[in-house]
């Protein structure tokens, strides 16, 4: 659901038109006019170009420099960064059996310096990504869900996002956690929106959930 739930905005003046960068295929349920697909990480022939961070950013800077084909765009969505990771990863270690630390670091730079430009630039910016359960060793259950990055990568997304939430289906429905509750990694920088959205939302839509974040800054 978490492509759903991303391009749900779709329809908004303040988010139209959206840009959906596709990192892993899965984007059969985003079908409309005012979303307009990206692929990334390989060139026109389907081979890797080997550098699919700096795609992501010559993508951004496309968009915020109105480049020809990119002027209407007033959202991104980067689906998803798990997969983005991975692809960067292979990148690096494109020959090796191993992945090594140098490595890790390597592309912990890249994607710190891809944040700083999500975290400055003048759009709105939708990234999502799989979960992780983090555990202890001799414990079977988990001490901590968060994104499903590594532990550099990870951290450096919480803190360069204004809202991490957590998309679970339960009994059927899909439900939204909006700050960390117990082993839940996530949170909501606006005291007055997390307020009104509350600490979890059911059948979650950005729609109703943008509409909430204007009234608490109109309070």
């Amino acid at each position: 659901g978490k492509t759903t739930l991303a391009s749900s905005c779709a329809g908004l003046p303040e988010f139209d038109n959206i840009l959906f960068i596709n990192i892993d295929k899965g984007t059969l349920s985003i079908q409309g006019s005012n979303i307009q697909e990206v692929a990334i990480g390989t060139d026109e022939q389907g081979i890797s170009t080997k550098s699919i961070l700096k795609d992501l950013e010559d993508v951004i800077f496309s968009v915020l420099s109105k480049k020809p084909g990119y002027e209407k765009f007033k959202t991104i969505v980067v689906d998803n960064l798990t997969e983005l990771q991975v692809k960067d990863l292979e990148d690096l270690t494109t020959g090796k059996d191993l992945i090594g630390q140098q490595d890790y670091g390597k592309d912990l730079k890249k994607f710190r310096k891809v944040l700083s430009l999500i975290r400055d630039a003048p759009l709105n910016v939708i990234l999502t990504a799989q979960l992780k359960k983090v555990f202890e060793e001799g414990n079977p259950n988990p001490k901590e869900i968060r994104p499903s990055l590594t532990t550099g990568v990870g951290n450096a997304v919480m803190e360069a996002v204004d809202h991490v939430w957590f998309l679970f289906m339960k009994d059927g429905k899909r439900q939204l956690i909006t700050k960390k509750a117990g082993i839940v990694k996530a949170k909501t920088r606006n005291a007055k929106f997390q307020t009104l959205i509350g600490e979890k939302v059911e059948d979650p839509d950005l729609k109703t959930i943008y509409a909430k974040l204007v009234q608490a800054t109109e309070q």
